[in-house]
């Protein structure tokens, strides 16, 4: 778009006069006070247990002090409506515990239960009652699996 004429049209200039003595002012505000660039290192520098001061990624992973397998892995994850409170719950089953999270907004967890080889066997047979999911071989889900997510069931199968 191009301009071919400047005219002075009184309506124009009435409608900036207004438009611009009606305009609000804002205040001023302030960002607060900032760390200093140093102390602000200091500080994330102390949050740094002293093992790793100074070593880049790559040096703590093949030093040996990062433990590889860390992450432990699920056999059986299953999500169901607890019978006691009716709740859905998630409950993650590994070599060597048992779990349970509320699958709700906070996903804190519930409980959790150590097991040895000897339940792990327990475990193991529980499931071998089920149907897991065909897209999910660890995944199971449903009424039948609401006991799956009862912390006392667990004790109580494990003490037999």
């Amino acid at each position: 778009m191009s301009v071919t004429s400047v005219n002075s049209n009184s309506n124009s200039a009435e409608y900036y006069r207004n438009t611009a003595s009606s305009t609000k002012t804002e205040e001023p505000f302030s960002i607060g006070i900032h760390e200093e660039p140093e102390k602000a290192l200091q500080k994330e520098q102390e949050e740094v247990p002293s093992s790793y001061m100074g070593l880049s990624f790559k040096d703590i992973f093949y030093s040996g002090k990062f433990k590889l397998n860390q992450i432990p892995v699920v056999n059986q994850i299953v999500s169901a409506k607890n019978p006691e409170d009716g709740k859905i719950y998630l409950t993650y089953f590994t070599d060597n515990k048992i779990t349970c999270f509320h699958a709700g907004t906070d996903g804190k967890k519930a409980w959790e239960v150590e097991v040895n080889e000897e339940q792990q066997q327990k475990v193991k047979d529980f499931f071998k009652e089920f149907t897991p999911y065909k897209w999910a071989k660890e995944l199971y889900s449903g009424d039948d699996m609401a006991m799956a997510t009862v912390k006392n069931f667990w004790l109580e199968l494990f003490e037999k």
